[in-house]
């Protein structure tokens, strides 16, 4: 009985080392397919350029990419639901009013009743008061004084471009006022992405010497997931080490 007894509690006692270490590979897994992510806010001028985008790869790096993106910053702030932006949320006709137009995106109306459903009007269409006539924005039929549910903002990407992973090594690129789409004066948010396993970390630096660089971004979680998973595995191993020899 006792015997009996004694082996079932180890083979339940394997069962949930088994499941503990199952858990800390998964976050391993986790970490190693996560996305790093990190941006931050730079003024394009004459004592800021060139922008200067620097990725530090670890050794495990091989043909992975970070992707660097310029957006306006104005635009990338508002990104998202904009229908409190509306001056009414009924048509005038068949023309929308905004109270304020945020620049370099693309903003998409969903209209109640109308067969057109959905339109896309870029900034530059509204005039000075902010107005436009969507029945300039789109080859559908548009119901007279329709109703909008909802009004949204996306922004564009001004620039795009990649830097390959350099196992062990730092990569850079340098960006400034003689780069398509941008423009000298302008707030741009520059974000640069890639896969964590490969990169250590990134920075965005300006040359005015005043703005420093930034070393982690919110979504890099793949050191945080490989320690969680090996102290999960690291626990279960002792558990099964301690009760070995109590046993």
């Amino acid at each position: 009985m006792t015997d009996h007894f004694s082996t079932a509690r180890r083979l339940g006692f394997v069962l949930v080392v088994v499941t503990i270490a199952t858990v800390g590979l998964a976050a391993i897994g986790s970490a190693q397919t996560a996305e790093y992510s990190t941006n931050e806010t730079v003024s394009l001028t004459n004592d800021t350029e060139p922008i200067t985008v620097s990725v530090d790869w670890n050794e495990s790096a091989s043909a992975e990419t970070a992707n660097v993106t310029f957006e306006n910053e104005t635009a990338a702030n508002n990104t998202g639901d904009v229908t409190n932006d509306l001056a009414s949320s009924t048509l005038n006709g068949t023309i929308l009013n905004l109270s304020t137009v945020y620049p370099e995106g693309t903003y998409t109306a969903t209209l109640n009743q109308s067969e057109a459903g959905t339109v896309s009007v870029d900034p530059s269409a509204f005039d000075a008061s902010g107005t436009i006539d969507l029945s300039t924005q789109t080859s559908g039929n548009l119901t007279t004084d329709d109703t909008i549910n909802s009004l949204s903002f996306s922004a564009d990407t001004l620039l795009s471009d990649s830097l390959t992973a350099d196992a062990g090594n730092t990569t850079e690129a340098e960006y400034n006022q003689s780069d398509a789409d941008l423009d000298p004066g302008n707030k741009y948010r520059v974000t640069v992405t890639g896969p964590s396993s490969a990169i250590d970390s990134a920075s965005i630096d300006d040359s005015s010497g005043l703005f420093g660089g930034v070393l982690a971004g919110s979504s890099d979680l793949g050191g945080g997931g490989v320690l969680v998973g090996l102290g999960v595995i690291g626990a279960a191993v002792i558990g099964a080490a301690v009760f070995t020899m109590r046993d």
